[in-house]
């Protein structure tokens, strides 16, 4: 079984939507040395390092010299994207903040316009519980600033003057290579999708390079396609509260798995638990969840899906979810309660004894 969610090295420099990255996982690869005794030719592993986390490559069916050279092409590439994505460094994603900063028109690479306005559809669909233009508020709480994590959280004030502006890629305007905006208060941050966006295009070069299966962990984060051993991979899907496994997921080839938690980056102030996932409408860190898991074939979906729920919480995440197309969530509520649906029943078995309760199936 490969365990998704770890352990945990240094966090993502960058920022996710609404809020940092989420935090690096290291993946134990169990399955895939599992896998391998079924498999007439042993996978090739390599671990690279990029966007601020660690990234597991699992390929079969390259010989060594082959998957060698799809790894390093993959990782110039994963460099270049988190160049060109970074919100607050260099001249990509970087510059177009600047320029928003100050009331400038501004040019816009097309891929980089892509990625904007699907984020934007996104932020549309989701209620704009996923909201990529806070990355003001992101830096105000200080989860932008790599493995330094904040003492305390910012003044109830200070976060009350930027909720004044409503920043949101909704109030962007992309023209034909151009981008503006009506406000100063938008700072785009599309770290709860960038690391989906990468998983899709990684799986999609490792394809092109004629690896026959892979398996692409961005800390913790995984995409498949192909089968090893002619069966589904299985991967564990981290407790939010003490050591261990939740619950064991069956991954199709092709399907994605993403994970938003509490734990994954967070400080203590005064007693309270103040994680980097934030909630848009109130600028505050979300309640009442603690961790959401969702199974797509899209990763950047899958990304940007995981946090949006997180944010609605259990109230509101069936909503959420039908609105995004996400069928296969697991919710975990601030009690330890579980939240999910039918379809991803069927993808789960539980892994503690006794399992946790089931507050809400819902059937579709």
């Amino acid at each position: 079984m490969i365990t998704a969610n770890a352990v945990t090295p240094q966090p993502a420099p960058t920022g996710n939507g609404c809020t940092t990255a989420r935090a690096a996982m290291a993946v134990l690869m169990l399955a895939v040395a599992a896998l391998a005794g079924c498999s007439p030719q042993p996978p090739y592993r390599e671990r690279l390092y990029a966007f601020g986390t660690v990234v597991e490559v699992t390929l079969y069916g390259l010989d060594e010299a082959r998957a060698r050279a799809a790894t390093e092409a993959l990782h110039e590439k994963l460099r270049t994207w988190h160049r060109q994505w970074h919100p607050w460094q260099g001249d990509g994603l970087a510059r177009i903040n600047r320029a928003l900063a100050a009331g400038r028109t501004t040019e816009v690479p097309p891929a980089l316009s892509e990625l904007i306005r699907r984020a934007r559809r996104l932020e549309q669909a989701s209620g704009e519980r996923f909201s990529p233009g806070i990355g003001a508020l992101v830096r105000l709480w200080g989860f932008d600033r790599g493995t330094a994590l904040p003492k305390r959280p910012p003044p109830d004030t200070a976060i009350d003057a930027v909720l004044a502006d409503s920043p949101r890629l909704a109030d962007l305007e992309l023209g034909d290579g151009t981008l503006r905006s009506d406000g100063t208060a938008v700072q785009i941050d599309l770290g709860a999708f960038a690391k989906g966006v990468a998983v899709n295009r990684a799986l999609t070069l490792l394809r092109e390079h004629g690896a026959r299966a892979a398996l692409v962990s961005m800390g913790g984060d995984i995409g498949a396609f192909g089968r090893p051993a002619e069966r589904p991979w299985r991967i564990g899907i981290r407790a939010p509260r003490g050591e261990g496994l939740l619950a064991a997921a069956t991954l199709e080839a092709g399907e994605v798995i993403f994970t938003s938690g509490d734990y994954e980056r967070y400080f203590e102030h005064d007693g309270i638990r103040y994680h980097h996932l934030l909630d848009p409408a109130s600028g505050r860190p979300a309640r009442d969840t603690r961790s959401v898991t969702v199974i797509a074939d899209d990763a950047a979906l899958a990304d940007a899906a995981a946090t949006a729920l997180f944010v609605a919480g259990p109230g509101e995440w069936q909503t959420v979810a039908r609105d995004l197309g996400v069928r296969r969530v697991l919710l975990v509520d601030d009690n330890g309660g579980v939240h999910t649906t039918r379809a991803m029943l069927e993808r789960i078995g539980f892994e503690q004894t006794p399992p946790p309760p089931l507050v809400e199936e819902a059937t579709w």
